[in-house]
């Protein structure tokens, strides 16, 4: 929505409840294969060329991270989650182009106008490095208060 120009708006004290990924269990094979493709599905197809010039290789190498420290674990079954993910990437070259043709036609916002509604803290560094679990510790009211700001503009 967001890329097609349209304005979102936040209502911080908004509740809601969150079931995905109720059938498949934390951890799971298929939880981490879909993660990880569909999150580098979108980045492909949402970012303009010189953002995922930046931000694909930096992707890539966590990801080489994690596939290496789940190795030594032990953890084979998350390294070759997401080593699958990466293979149907790659497989799938004409899906992916297509989707982003279609996207960037509709794109009408450049991404740097975009990143300001994004959380600006690096989620992997507060979930792996300081322990943080759950959104609400990360974000913490970074996002409520940028909203405030905005509904006063």
């Amino acid at each position: 929505m967001q890329l097609c120009g349209y304005k979102l708006k936040v209502i911080p004290s908004a509740v809601i409840y969150h079931f995905a990924g109720g059938t498949l269990q934390q951890g799971s094979f298929k939880k981490l294969y879909w993660n990880h493709r569909n999150n580098i599905f979108m980045m492909v197809k949402n970012m303009e060329n010189g953002t995922l010039l930046r931000r694909l290789p930096f992707r890539m190498m966590l990801d080489g991270i994690n596939i290496f420290f789940s190795a030594l674990k032990l953890d084979f079954r998350h390294s070759f989650a997401i080593i699958q993910a990466y293979g149907w990437l790659l497989f799938h070259p004409g899906l992916l182009w297509r989707k982003r043709k279609e996207v960037q036609r509709m794109r009408r916002v450049p991404d740097v106008q975009i990143e300001r509604n994004v959380l600006q803290k690096s989620i992997i560094l507060e979930y792996f490095l300081r322990g943080k679990k759950y959104f609400s510790e990360i974000a913490g009211n970074e996002l409520a208060e940028r909203a405030k700001i905005e509904e006063k503009d």
